[in-house]
């Protein structure tokens, strides 16, 4: 289903070198649209032309919660500079996966600038994403072993490049009707120097929980090329290609260990759960030390089975310019020996047990508490700037209906301390599709329980309004007026309050809450945690029927603007 903010069927895009006929939309996240379209092709040869019709896949840089459409044209609501900077983002995307060249990196026919953004265009794989593939049953281990070792070779191939993608999960993957797969989306990846310095002081993203290493929320950039990242999701993709499962958030694992259970229960060998064991290792000095090495340990952990072709019409790139490819203890039973290869010889890794009390689980205690200390301070020493807040910052005025303190800010209601879901003000709390009292596993357009429907503010009412049902009392969402009063009227001050980034919010009267960074829920991502702040309002956007206004924030900047309702955003209520 489209919306309003989509380009229409039928649609024409003139690129540098082709023309392209917009078909549907493939999907969209916070900051872009894909579309199916098709684009005819010409080959010269010895005994006359060829001309060929091709179905591509574009890319088009579009921000939800800034941007409109006047026509085909792209509209921006915000004058502050944001949505400029995030486009450079786009098209360093763009520009990453121009300078990679493997069969299994998505191949990038050109990129080109119309309608007031940025686009570019990219092989479409007909077979889907390697997600929907896994469905809920998981993969047979020989046909997942060979799918990761597809997918470690474009990322042997990246990190060549010194180029790290940051966000790899089954749902960057996808299938080619020849059975073999893709690597996409490369919005978070990152160009390193030779000397290990990144291209620019743009942060690593958080990536996608379940996915993501415990160090990458909070990764200060240095002089090193952490590879470690990457082996870490790679491990992770085949925990769920052989499972059907999302593997836990990495904090889980460290304090509940690794669920082995899962993949025994599965029939998983052994060995591949010893190896994606240590590619999964809580502490990143504990994990293979490059992809190449997680591959090698791969070696002979199980037969490899042909790879079903992915169903669909072949596309063909036969064309020169479409040339240039883009982009505790251990077990008994478990015995210990060595994977010998052409190259590398490596001791299998143990696997690891949930036994309380072992001594190695209190040193990876101990380990995590000195990273932590470690990465605070690194903190600190990076970033000198940015301001430190305690708990007397944040005292509350007084207790609504013996369930959140509230603090009066000087302004026309009173403010929560924290978040629905949350138990401190520093904690990110639940988060709700707009008009949605629960929440649930994925935030899209197809799920969402106010499609099609009129709805005014939803202020107080249980059956619409997060902060009253989960709450009671007073308790209800701030109004469209309400948050700009925030914005307005208040000062604000970006900084960290227990190791959470965030804003703290002084009112007219020297009062002060904080809000935290929370980011949203795309799908079953979660996206902008520690760097983004995203709160629903009440107010539904009159300018369009199927979306609402919220709060956003970032470093140097707050807005009150429109979003469609499905993200899914946290919720800090308000009472009068």
């Amino acid at each position: 289903m489209t919306t309003n903010l989509e380009l229409p069927i039928g649609t024409t895009l003139r690129g540098a070198s082709y023309t392209y006929t917009i078909e549907r939309v493939l999907g969209q996240g916070t900051f872009g649209i894909t579309y199916l379209a098709t684009t005819k092709v010409k080959a010269d040869g010895a005994l006359g032309a060829l001309e060929a019709t091709l179905h591509v896949a574009i890319k088009e840089f579009f921000m939800h919660d800034l941007n409109g459409r006047h026509g085909a044209e792209v509209t921006c609501s915000s004058k502050s500079g944001i949505y400029e900077h995030y486009r450079h983002k786009f098209a360093r995307e763009a520009q990453n996966l121009s300078k990679l060249h493997h069969a299994n990196i998505v191949r990038v026919l050109e990129s080109f600038e119309a309608n007031n953004t940025a686009y570019y265009a990219m092989e479409f794989c007909e077979g889907g994403s390697l997600d929907a593939l896994i469905g809920g049953d998981g993969l047979a281990e020989g046909q997942a072993v060979a799918y990761a070792e597809q997918i470690g070779a474009a990322l042997v191939a990246m990190h060549g490049e010194r180029v790290l993608h940051l966000d790899l999960k089954p749902g960057n993957v996808m299938l080619r009707k020849d059975g073999s797969v893709a690597l996409i989306d490369f919005g978070l990846s990152k160009q390193y120097d030779e000397s290990g310095e990144p291209e620019s002081s743009t942060t690593v993203g958080g990536g996608t929980p379940g996915y993501a290493p415990l160090e990458q929320a909070h990764y200060r950039e240095g002089k090193d090329f952490p590879v470690q990242m990457d082996v870490y999701a790679l491990g992770a993709t085949l925990f769920k290609m052989l499972t059907g499962e999302r593997p836990a958030e990495a904090a889980m694992l460290l304090n509940e260990g690794f669920p082995t259970e899962k993949l025994t229960a599965k029939g998983v060998s052994e060995l591949t759960i010893a190896v994606i064991a240590k590619a999964m290792s809580p502490m990143k000095r504990d994990r293979y030390g490059s992809v190449a090495e997680f591959l090698d340990a791969l070696k002979g952990t199980a037969d490899k089975q042909p790879i079903a072709p992915a169903p669909g019409e072949q596309t063909s790139y036969d064309d020169p310019a479409a040339e240039a490819t883009v982009v505790d203890e251990e077990p008994e039973a478990v015995p210990t020996k060595e994977i010998k290869s052409e190259s590398v010889t490596t001791e299998q890794p143990s696997i690891p047990s949930k036994k309380r009390g072992s001594k190695k689980g209190l040193w990876i205690t101990l380990i995590a508490i000195l990273s932590s200390i470690v990465v605070g301070m690194a903190v600190w020493l990076w970033e000198p700037w940015m301001g430190r807040f305690d708990h007397d910052d944040f005292r509350c005025t007084g207790e609504l209906y013996n369930h959140c303190d509230y603090v009066d800010l000087g302004l026309s209601v009173k403010w929560a301390t924290c978040n629905v879901g949350a138990l401190t003000p520093s904690e990110y709390g639940n988060y709700y599709a707009w008009g949605e009292t629960r929440t649930k596993w994925e935030y899209t357009y197809e799920n969402r329980a106010t499609n099609d429907k009129t709805i005014g503010d939803i202020a107080g009412n249980p059956n619409y309004d997060a902060a009253r049902a989960n709450w009671g009392g007073s308790w209800r969402l701030p109004t469209k007026a309400e948050f700009q009063e925030l914005v307005d009227d208040c000062s604000w001050k970006w900084g960290v309050y227990l190791g959470v980034k965030g804003y703290k919010v002084t009112g007219p009267n020297g009062n002060s809450i904080f809000l935290p960074a929370a980011g949203l829920r795309n799908g079953s991502s979660l996206d902008c945690a520690g760097w983004d702040g995203y709160y629903w309002s009440s107010t539904p956007d009159e300018s369009a029927s199927q979306g609402a206004y919220y709060l956003c924030f970032f470093s140097g900047y707050r807005y009150v603007n429109g979003l469609g309702r499905d993200y899914g955003l946290t919720v800090r209520p308000v009472s009068e």
